[in-house]
């Protein structure tokens, strides 16, 4: 017979998460509105960086929106390299 394990499912924990959904809207709240810095934000509440951060980009993505699409696309006026100048 083989052993079957059982994962209870619930809204605000997903399925094999280690973090839940309200201390990852914390997470992302505390560096995107408060303005700390990621790992500090990490450190306080006791998660890795890219878990600080991934949190960070989807409380950001949720806070902003897509940029109007571009109709008009100009050249700055720079140049490249050392100017060379001729007499």
């Amino acid at each position: 017979m083989r052993a079957v394990s059982f994962t209870e499912a619930i809204a605000q924990v997903r399925a094999r998460a280690r973090t839940t959904t309200r201390l990852r809207d914390q997470i992302g709240a505390a560096i995107g509105d408060a303005g700390r810095a990621v790992a500090e934000v990490a450190a306080a509440h006791r998660v890795s960086w890219p878990t600080a951060h991934r949190a960070f980009v989807a409380h950001a993505e949720a806070a902003l929106s897509e940029p109007e699409p571009v109709r008009v696309l100009g050249i700055d006026e720079t140049r490249r390299g050392k100017p060379r100048w001729r007499r």
